[in-house]
């Protein structure tokens, strides 16, 4: 158990920059992909599944992105519930659709077992075209819930933590009293959940900006978290459960602005 500065990847730019995906997500050496498919790779929810079926080696599929992202993706997430386990993993970028003068991204040698994908990758250069490849598929069905392109963005040294951090399970029950106890019925799975303050953040610093983005987003979108206690390695999908606590503690304010941030988030499942 080690501690670690949380991290986040806030926005799914994938979901944002294809408008379209039924023209803008296509197949590379597979054969059965459905528009259902598609829409499920980049819908920000756990719950739908897109499935493909190989024919070749390097079964996958690409994501046009409509235009060069201005923003510096760096990871590619893929959540727990597929089934790419045991097999090496690429991604590659292009400024060309059909990936003639491709740069190898990042690589796994296996996914461990189907839990979830954790790819870094070195920033592409000016090119709007991602492609992720199975190496070594030949006839294969393979699925996945959602395939995240977006900024993996770590707090830094200089942000406080408050070392009271929260890291449960909330249960997902349905309860019903009788004469002499209670019947419980569980519905789903528990989720975690997590709190996390942050202090000693000032307006000019990165980490003001990560969170300013954090707030803004994470109560309408879900978002990706690397809690602190890397015992719970993460990342999780979650959603803030109330609008962040944001407030001045510098006790000389005309000296210097210091903002501390308090919330809650709870994983998401669907």
């Amino acid at each position: 158990m080690t501690y670690r500065q949380p991290a986040f990847m806030i926005r799914h730019w994938a979901s944002e920059m294809i408008l379209d995906p039924t023209t803008q997500i296509a197949l590379r050496f597979s054969m059965t992909f459905s528009n259902d498919s598609k829409r499920a790779l980049i819908d920000s929810r756990v719950g739908q599944v897109a499935s493909w079926t190989a024919t070749a080696a390097n079964a996958g599929f690409s994501y046009d992105m409509g235009s060069i992202p201005t923003v510096t993706m760096n990871r590619l997430v893929i959540p727990a519930g597929h089934t790419l386990g045991t097999w090496p993993l690429r991604l590659f970028s292009d400024d060309n659709v059909n990936f003639t003068s491709a740069t190898l991204l990042g690589a796994l040698t296996a996914a461990a077992g189907s839990g979830v994908i954790d790819m870094p990758f070195q920033t592409p250069g000016s090119e709007r075209y991602f492609a992720f490849q199975i190496v070594g598929s030949s006839a294969e069905i393979f699925t996945a819930h959602e395939a995240w392109l977006g900024v993996y963005e770590q707090l830094s040294s200089t942000a406080a933590i408050d070392p009271s951090f929260e890291s449960g399970w909330q249960s997902q029950l349905v309860e019903s009293l009788y004469p002499g106890g209670v019947a419980t019925l569980e519905v789903a799975a528990p989720r975690r959940t997590f709190t996390l303050n942050v202090r000693n953040i000032t307006s000019a610093s990165a980490d003001y900006t990560i969170l300013e983005s954090l707030i803004q987003n994470g109560r309408a979108r879900p978002f990706w978290y690397w809690p602190p206690d890397d015992t719970d390695a993460g990342p999780y999908l979650v959603k803030l459960d109330a609008d962040v606590s944001k407030a001045q503690e510098f006790a000389a304010p005309s000296v210097s602005i210091r903002y501390r941030y308090e919330m809650r988030m709870t994983e998401q499942a669907i």
